[in-house]
């Protein structure tokens, strides 16, 4: 039999000891909760005003009873069909919310904050580092140039016919990531399930394609082993294009993104800055800078005006890149996957 007075002192460090652990683990999870918590709230703060919008153009489209009726024939539930995902939340949606628009918008705040979260976590998991995490989701809110026409033009149907399905393509980033870094395979079949869903349901989701090409190519390259890791790079990268092309191949909206590059009318140099320039500069600035250039106002395409801008965003973006490689040669390739 142990004293009371003990008794009473054990139990008390006891209590102490739980109560410090209880502490240690609420602060550990504000802090990496914080973040994100941060940026959820930048995402309302921005973008709050759209809640007194109102849909307009084609944003009424699924609004017109001929496009519903989704659930009941099945005519939409084929991979031929690019947006399956919004027809469906459209059809499930209309009749709860019906004619109250702020409830959809706030629906858009809400998916594009879910999407603010995970484009947080995936350049997380790739750089390792919370605060470039933290500014280029600050950077991706608050860009409206890439932004604004699905949020706050009224076009519901376009917000989506992409977000949702992106929310899949970011999911399936991260567990290549995190298969990259640990070689665990469960995490590169979960890659390809969240990418097949974002595709079937939302052809829009092959806009990451060109990642889930170049990010394994990059990242398992061992000059240990060339070969090998080569091979298992480019393995994985064919897998996810084999199932983006069975998919969409039949796809009811066709891109003309190819059309456009192999299009014999556009010079080389048209094709390099129109594909280059949203990374770094806005698309309107040939048109801009044609008003004051030397000599007569140039009309469009305005190739001299395309010549320079185009040789400065190569030099800057050659100079970005050499500046990153001599900091940190693993940045450096996450870079070179952005870029390509």
């Amino acid at each position: 039999m142990y004293p009371k007075i003990f008794t009473l002192n054990f139990q008390t460090s006891s209590n102490i000891i739980k109560y410090d652990g209880i502490i240690q683990v609420s602060m550990l999870i504000v802090k990496r909760l914080f973040p994100p918590i941060i940026l959820i709230g930048l995402v309302f703060v921005v973008w709050w005003k759209t809640l007194n919008q109102t849909l307009w153009g084609d944003g009424f489209y699924f609004f017109d009873s001929g496009s519903l009726g989704l659930l009941k024939n099945n005519n939409w539930l084929h991979s031929n069909a690019y947006n399956i995902g919004s027809r469906v939340i459209h059809e499930m949606l209309i009749p709860i919310f019906k004619d109250n628009m702020s409830l959809y918008f706030l629906l858009q705040i809400v998916l594009l904050a879910c999407l603010t979260v995970l484009i947080y976590y995936l350049v997380l998991k790739m750089t390792s580092d919370k605060l470039i995490a933290f500014s280029s989701d600050v950077i991706f809110i608050s860009n409206y140039g890439t932004v604004f026409e699905m949020m706050a033009e009224g076009q519901l149907n376009r917000f989506l016919d992409r977000v949702p399905n992106f929310l899949f393509s970011i999911l399936a980033a991260i567990f290549l990531v995190q298969f990259i870094k640990s070689k665990r395979i469960i995490n590169l079949i979960f890659s390809y399930i969240a990418f097949t869903i974002g595709v079937f349901f939302g052809h829009y989701a092959t806009f990451f394609l060109s990642f889930f090409i170049f990010y394994p190519i990059i990242f398992l390259f061992n000059s240990k082993n060339k070969i090998r890791s080569i091979f298992m790079g480019v393995l994985i990268a064919i897998s996810f294009v084999a199932v983006n092309f069975v998919i969409t191949h039949n796809s009811d909206q066709k891109s003309d993104y190819f059309s456009v590059l192999l299009d014999p009318s556009q010079k080389i140099i048209e094709k390099t800055f129109y594909q280059m320039t949203p990374l770094v500069i806005s698309i309107d600035t040939p048109k801009l800078l044609a008003k004051y250039w030397p000599g007569k106002p140039l009309d469009y395409p305005q190739i001299p005006i395309v010549r320079v801008l185009t040789f400065f965003i190569v030099t800057l973006t050659g100079i970005g890149g050499y500046l990153i490689y001599k900091q940190d040669k693993n940045l450096f390739k996450l870079y070179l996957v952005c870029i390509l």
